[in-house]
């Protein structure tokens, strides 16, 4: 495990980012284009700090805000979204621990985390009826530890990570949650995520035969039943803050496209493509989509940024609303402007070489992750019925 030997508070990270990201904007393309996993930039955010930004001063960490976090996830995203992908695991788990975790779990982990160790997940499971059910079992043994059995799904991030938070049916088939080493006997990371984007997420196939837990590496939350707080808003806006990445990397690169390498159309107004009206409004449409799902990310940061430190849970409901509303706008904002960089150009826009298709792949992906039209449903609930969101981490 990489460690972070200089503590950074918030405003140092951020002011940092432009030299990471130029770091971390180094042949991102070609290295998505050939499936290769992003190991030396996940050391480079350990590196940075960055992976501290939501974890308290007082626990060795930059004490950022949700308003902070978004920001930085938004700017990783904009050189390479897989890798912004691929630690959200991370993140949640914090924002988890900070909301829900008791001071005798933060004794044990806070200081971990300070010192770099990175969190990936192994929670789902493809073969449920439905997301969230699980058959995955935790046995208790007669020396008070615990065996677990199972198989994961969509493991975001494992093969980058030190330690797994995993989820399991104990011996009265109940929920719980563990942390552990990934390196502990039994557990198999298998990188088999095929999908046509997100493709370097580390979203692979966890595999656990008869894994020893010990008693103190039971995970025991708080749950939403008790009080609806922020965390499933926060995991959900950070895909909307992936999502305005995309949006940003594909203006960027879509203008860069047309300086460099666009030509105008046999019948098009001009001479050159840097001045054809209908490519001018394309890349227009690109970036003022990127400019509008940057602020609509922001905008519900800083609601659940009231959120997090309110003890209404009327604040938290409200919070999770703006958190849906954004996650539709940027839905059709990011899908319209991933699909306009087709329109910059001809056929040497769809080139492999160029990889300018990944933009729309993995927006397209991440979307994929929760029906945008249950989102829209239920802000109209809302607004009309003044119906409550689920009480589920979709919301």
């Amino acid at each position: 495990m990489a460690v972070v030997t200089t503590a950074r508070d918030a405003a140092a990270i951020l002011a940092g980012l432009p030299d990471l990201l130029a770091r971390l904007d180094v042949g991102v393309a070609a290295r998505e284009r050939r499936r290769e996993l992003p190991h030396d930039a996940v050391a480079e955010l350990r590196r940075s700090g960055l992976l501290s930004l939501r974890i308290p001063v007082e626990h060795g960490g930059a004490g950022g805000t949700i308003v902070d976090q978004m920001r930085a996830v938004m700017a990783i995203a904009s050189v390479d979204s897989n890798l912004a992908q691929g630690v959200r695991p991370h993140f949640f788990f914090i924002e988890e621990l900070r909301t829900h975790g008791t001071a005798e779990l933060g004794a044990r982990w806070w200081p971990r985390l300070a010192a770099g160790a990175v969190v990936g997940n192994a929670l789902s499971e493809a073969t449920a009826a439905r997301p969230g059910l699980i058959a995955s079992r935790l046995r208790r043994q007669d020396d008070g530890s615990w065996r677990l059995s199972g198989t994961k799904s969509y493991s975001t991030g494992a093969l980058f990570a030190d330690l797994l938070f995993i989820s399991g049916k104990d011996d009265d088939d109940q929920d719980r949650t563990v942390l552990v080493p990934v390196d502990r006997e039994g557990i198999s990371l298998i990188d088999d995520w095929d999908g046509m984007g997100q493709r370097t997420t580390a979203t692979g196939t966890t595999q656990l035969r008869d894994v020893r837990v010990e008693p103190e590496e039971l995970v025991a939350l708080r749950t939403l039943e008790e009080r609806f707080t922020h965390v499933g808003g926060h995991r959900q806006l950070f895909l909307g803050a992936v999502l305005a990445g995309i949006a940003e990397n594909a203006a960027r690169e879509a203008a860069a496209y047309v300086r460099s390498k666009a030509r105008p159309s046999a019948h098009g107004l001009t001479e050159t493509a840097t001045t054809d009206p209908y490519v001018l409004r394309a890349v227009g449409v690109i970036s003022s989509a990127a400019f509008a799902a940057r602020a609509s990310v922001l905008a519900a940061a800083e609601a659940l940024d009231r959120a997090a430190v309110s003890p209404c849970e009327q604040d938290a409901l409200a919070a999770s609303i703006d958190v849906a509303r954004a996650q539709a706008a940027i839905a059709d904002l990011v899908l319209t402007a991933t699909q306009a960089v087709f329109d910059t150009g001809g056929a040497s826009a769809v080139r492999d070489e160029l990889n300018l298709h990944r933009h729309w792949r993995n927006a397209r992906t991440v979307l994929a992750h929760n029906p945008v039209d249950y989102k829209r449903k239920v802000v109209g609930d809302w607004v009309v019925n003044a119906t409550e969101p689920p009480r589920n981490s979709y919301f």
